[in-house]
């Protein structure tokens, strides 16, 4: 999301290509009337998909379609696709009980 576009998610796709790893970066976000389709179609043809999950990630409708699309995409193939989720000024147990700014 625009919470952690330019402090944590850019610099961390710049580090991913730095050690060869292909990794597709939304770097300016959808904006209005835009299709998701394109991220949903990297989404699936990825191995593995990290999600950054910050304070603003469920106050984020694409965010919160992003999820439910990883999860998908997982349930279908759980051997060969992967989530890897990153927590970024949030806990898990923020996440897990709904608390903090995920109320």
């Amino acid at each position: 999301g625009k919470d952690t576009r330019g402090r944590f998610t850019s610099h961390l796709y710049k580090e991913l290509n730095q050690c060869r790893i292909s990794a597709f970066f939304d770097s300016v976000g959808l904006r209005k009337g835009e299709r998701i389709s394109e991220i949903l179609g990297y989404m699936k043809a990825s191995q593995v998909v990290m999600s950054i999950l910050s304070k603003n990630y469920a106050k984020s409708k694409w965010c919160l379609l992003e999820a439910a699309k990883m999860l998908e995409i997982h349930e279908d193939d759980k051997e060969n696709k992967w989530i890897i989720p990153v927590f970024l000024d949030v806990s898990p147990s923020d996440i897990k009980e709904d608390s903090g700014s995920f109320q």
